[in-house]
């Protein structure tokens, strides 16, 4: 898992909420190091800080789901309670408020990758 997150508590709750997950989790600041990072190849899933999401991210996005169209994408929003999985709404990423990182950041993940399986 690549999380892309600039703000360090935002890291600290991701890491401490995928911890028991026995996933190994890499972190970036910037879409530009996670466009590096996956040159070298793609992790199995994208957690990102909603702040980093723009047009960087949305290559990204793009070229990634040109070879793999079922990739799972989390987005963390700043909205306190949110937890929405893709594919409702119209919704293309899932996404996880702030406040609900711990308790519900692994179901969403484990629900995104499953749909890779």
């Amino acid at each position: 898992v690549l999380v892309i997150a600039a703000r360090r508590e935002v890291r600290l709750q991701i890491r401490d909420a995928l911890r028991n997950m026995g996933l190994v989790t890499d972190f970036v600041n910037t879409v530009d190091e996670a466009l590096v990072f996956c040159r070298d190849g793609l992790p199995h899933a994208i957690v990102i800080e909603s702040v980093q999401r723009g047009e960087r991210f949305a290559q990204l996005r793009e070229e990634i789901l040109a070879e793999l169209p079922e990739f799972a994408f989390i987005e963390i929003v700043e909205e306190g309670t949110v937890f929405e999985m893709s594919g409702f709404g119209g919704s293309q990423i899932a996404r996880v408020g702030r406040d609900v990182i711990a308790s519900s950041l692994p179901s969403a993940l484990m629900f995104e990758l499953s749909k890779t399986l």
